[in-house]
């Protein structure tokens, strides 16, 4: 099944609760204690993720007693591919999508796959749905106007 990780989750919990409680000029902030406790995540999960979307310059982060995170980038213009990068790493739909050899992680059939060619289509439609869908529209339940990424797979 093909789903994001618990962290991915947990990072759009944090990027929409940083949304709705705090404007677009940056002021104000949350700590992870008050974004976990909020909807009874772990609050170390939660500090981790905050810490990857900072390293990552999604969110912005500050100590002291006035500190927390805040939205670094403005929801319209931060994507879902961003946030899955800055907490997955590369995003990857299968280990043969982008031409490097894969023998070697275990597929003994890459060089004859009947599916490779259309996987890296897939691959490459998603990529550019999450790519187009920012925060705010995700945020907004417009992901039914967006592109549809199966559609791409096909040609």
């Amino acid at each position: 099944m093909l789903a994001l990780t618990r962290k991915t989750d947990y990072a759009l919990v944090a990027l929409a609760y940083l949304d709705k409680h705090f404007d677009a000029t940056g002021k104000g902030a949350a700590s992870a204690r008050e974004i976990a406790s909020e909807y009874a995540l772990p609050l170390p999960l939660m500090r981790n993720v905050l810490k990857q979307l900072a390293q990552a310059g999604v969110v912005r982060s500050a100590r002291g007693a006035r500190g927390g995170y805040g939205l670094a980038i403005d929801p319209h213009c931060l994507t879902v591919m961003e946030i899955i990068d800055a907490i997955e790493g590369p995003f990857r739909f299968a280990p043969c999508v982008d031409g490097l050899p894969v023998v070697d992680q275990g597929c003994p059939i890459e060089c004859i796959c009947p599916i490779r060619e259309p996987i890296r289509r897939l691959h490459s439609s998603l990529r550019c749905f999450f790519e187009q869908l920012t925060l705010a529209d995700l945020l907004a339940g417009k992901t039914q106007t967006m592109l549809n990424p199966l559609a791409i797979a096909n040609t």
